[in-house]
């Protein structure tokens, strides 16, 4: 959720105001990279280290309060002009927002990620404007129902969100899986969504090549990714650039290794239930992961993303256990968005990185049949030197392009 700029009142001195200091956090732990580093990291793993290595990457956000205790005699002051927050839930994943602000933006992550995973996004952002297990029961051949149910777990969950925080209206900034359940929620609650920004979303085409877990493992840093320091904006593709890119991600022969995931997906196995089940080995298998993928971001950052990114592994599984309710082997949803996006009459921007295993194809033809339905807000833009993780690869150019979708103009009165 993005945060809201507020300004400090003047404490009595007329300088400045008291504020807590953060309590200390250690560092992260080094990557593992031996057997001994990984059953150190597997043995301290808690649910206390897991909040912890999502504060790490919170405390990047200058208007981050801790919601830890601390000691009272450990203040600074703030001069006027910088950035406070106070949080208006216990908890740290919401930041000012309120009921006087209208309408809300809201932040959903991905599949395999977490709200941490936008601590490059949440400060430029915040300029504009001010476990339970799900029970699905379904007939296998009866896509409608069991979609239905998969997609009211995590939908009716972010309603209850709105209602207790107050808010009237919001726009939705969705990522991956996030993108898909955004979606879903506008289809379901048009009234209470102003637009959707889908940031390499699930879901959106009729089919895909291979299966999202293993394109998501395989993945690596993409070319040109340098956090931070890639000034190139981001651009709409050309339609040839969209089929060329289509037509190169299909895959005649699917590996062994393949078959065997498909069919695995279908019985309704968790990728995180295998990292679990691997023990003192887990974190080294997520550390190769890590580095891997990661390896542009400081060397402190990417020690905190992969610990953040192991402690969301290991947890106590939910909704993790209704992502084949809603997407078939390969990505591709069972009732996939680009037949369902001619009835939303807000702006949509479907934004991918120009190395992104998602294919913009089905961001364009949904464009397209928002158009034919009467809605001429569908846009596709391309991140550039950015993959499936755009915001971590290239956050410069996509907060710039999600800042100026925040305010474009829709062309038709919604």
């Amino acid at each position: 959720m993005v945060a809201t700029p507020q300004s400090s009142s003047s404490a009595s001195s007329g300088t400045g105001v008291l504020v807590d200091v953060p309590p200390i956090v250690s560092p992260s732990r080094e990557i593992p990279t031996t057997f001994s580093s990984s059953l150190k990291s597997w043995w301290a793993t808690s649910e206390e280290q897991s909040a912890l290595s999502e504060e790490r990457l919170f405390r990047r956000i200058p208007f981050f309060v801790s919601s830890r205790p601390n000691s009272l005699d450990r203040c600074k002051t703030l001069s006027d002009t910088e950035l406070i927050a106070t949080p208006t839930s216990p908890s740290p994943r919401s930041f000012g927002v309120t009921a006087t602000v209208a309408p809300a933006t809201v932040m959903l992550p991905g599949y395999g990620a977490g709200i941490g995973f936008f601590f490059h996004n949440f400060e430029p952002l915040s300029k504009w404007r001010t476990p339970q297990l799900p029970s699905i029961k379904y007939n296998k051949d009866d896509v409608q129902s069991r979609v239905a149910q998969a997609e009211s777990f995590f939908i009716e969950s972010l309603e209850e969100w709105r209602q207790t925080m107050g808010i009237e209206k919001m726009n939705l900034i969705g990522h991956s899986l996030g993108g898909y359940l955004s979606t879903a929620y506008a289809l379901r609650y048009p009234q209470r969504v102003s637009r959707l920004i889908l940031l390499s979303s699930a879901g959106v085409p009729h089919d895909s090549y291979s299966l999202a877990v293993e394109q998501e493992l395989s993945e690596t840093t993409p070319e040109g990714a340098d956090t931070g320091r890639n000034t190139d904006p981001a651009r709409t593709p050309s339609k040839h650039e969209v089929d060329a890119r289509h037509q190169s991600k299909w895959r005649q022969n699917p590996t062994t290794l393949t078959r065997f995931a498909l069919w695995a997906w279908e019985q309704g196995w968790s990728p995180f239930t295998i990292v679990r089940r691997m023990a003192f080995w887990g974190p080294m298998v997520v550390g190769k992961y890590s580095s891997r993928r990661f390896g542009h971001l400081g060397d402190d950052e990417v020690r905190d993303v992969h610990d953040y990114i192991w402690h969301i592994t290991v947890a106590r599984g939910s909704g993790e256990y209704c992502v084949s309710h809603l997407l078939a082997p390969g990505a591709h949803a069972r009732l996939p968005l680009v037949d369902r996006v001619h009835d939303l009459k807000i702006p949509v921007s479907f934004i991918y990185g120009d190395q992104d295993w998602m294919d913009p194809w089905g961001g364009r033809q949904a464009v397209e049949n928002m158009k034919k339905a009467g809605n001429p807000d569908g846009r596709l833009h391309i991140i550039p030197g950015a993959g499936h993780h755009l915001y971590l690869d290239n956050p410069e150019a996509t907060n710039k392009l999600i800042l100026k979708e925040l305010e474009r103009k829709p062309t038709m009165n919604h």
